[in-house]
Order: C-alpha cells, then structure tokens, then sequence
C-alpha cells in the first residue's frame, strides 16, 4: 500500500491483519502461554469490530464529495 486510502486498501489490510493475528494465535497455542493467544483472538475481535462498524466505508459506499471524506482525507471529486 504506497500511500493510498482507498476503501479496497483498507479492507485489503484489515484482511491481511486479520490473517496474521490467526495465524499468530495458531502458533501461540503450541509454544507460549495461553495469554498471547488471548491477546492474538482478542486483536481479531477487534479487527473485526472496526471492519464491521466502518462497513458502508469499506463497501466505498456513503463518501462525501464536498471536501472531505468519512475517512477524513480530501476527496478528489
């Protein structure tokens, strides 16, 4: 991602960070105490709670074209 915010990008790096908190947790399970596998699912709730409450964003739908947009950057309308 090289500087762009489009709503793609963004649910490109929620996927991503998603990915790799499951698969920190996998690990986790094998070779260190049940609280950084705690702490992996619980940054994967949270992923998910951002994704979900910013869905009409990451769908690119409902931005504004009148300066700025929902993700607080200037649009290019």
């Amino acid at each position: 991602m090289s500087g762009t915010s489009s709503p793609e990008a963004v649910k490109k790096l929620l996927e991503n960070m998603q990915g790799d908190l499951r698969g920190l947790s996998l690990e986790c399970r094998k070779k260190f105490p049940p609280q950084v596998d705690a702490a992996a699912e619980s940054g994967i709730i949270k992923v998910k709670t951002i994704a979900a409450r910013n869905a009409d964003i990451l769908a690119g739908n409902d931005l504004q074209c009148n300066g700025k947009n929902k993700l607080g950057y200037r649009s290019k309308c």
